[in-house]
């Protein structure tokens, strides 16, 4: 069973095609998120996940959506700042076709739910855009050092998120953004 299919797209009417493609997105963000939560990966950054993870999560999410038959997804990044110039944030995410696709929003304490899938661009527009706008995946990273314990931990985050496809596993509701 393949995530795309087990939500039952592209297999759908017309009429219904995005709601069924966000569906789709939605479970299987949620998926790789759960995956994510197991822990025990050896990239460096994901050692406090999902705090400071954004970039490398959503590089190895963009992978995993293509890999479900999603399509391709666009790498998106931006800076934020509080009180003034005191103290910036950047954050990264998935955007595709006026849908956003965030699986690290909570790390910044701010009420966003764990896995958030929304066209409603109002919190991700509060961050002020920095770089282009690129093809998410692995092919960002060499096979060096970033590269091999990327590609490693990607493979054991697929194999868990299949696994929670396969055992029909679901997510808590509480955790995902729905609007």
């Amino acid at each position: 069973m393949t995530c795309a299919l087990a939500a039952g797209w592209p297999n759908t009417p017309a009429g219904d095609i995005m709601d069924s493609m966000e569906s789709a997105v939605r479970a299987a963000a949620s998926r790789f998120r759960a995956a994510f939560d197991e822990g025990g990966l050896s990239h460096a950054g994901f050692a406090r996940f999902p705090r400071g993870a954004c970039g490398d999560a959503s590089e190895l999410l963009g992978e995993y959506l293509r890999d479900c038959g999603l399509g391709e997804w666009a790498y998106c990044s931006g800076i934020s700042s509080t009180d003034g110039d005191m103290f910036q944030s950047s954050h990264g995410w998935l955007e595709r076709d006026g849908i956003i696709v965030d699986i690290t929003a909570d790390q910044f304490g701010t009420g966003q739910p764990a896995v958030v899938v929304t066209s409603e661009p109002s919190w991700h527009a509060s961050f002020q855009r920095m770089g282009g706008v690129r093809r998410a995946g692995l092919d960002y990273y060499d096979t060096g050092t970033w590269g091999a314990p990327l590609r490693a931990d990607y493979e054991t985050l697929k194999a868990r998120a299949e696994k929670l496809a396969t055992e029909g596993e679901s997510v808590d509701p509480a955790d995902v953004d729905a609007s």
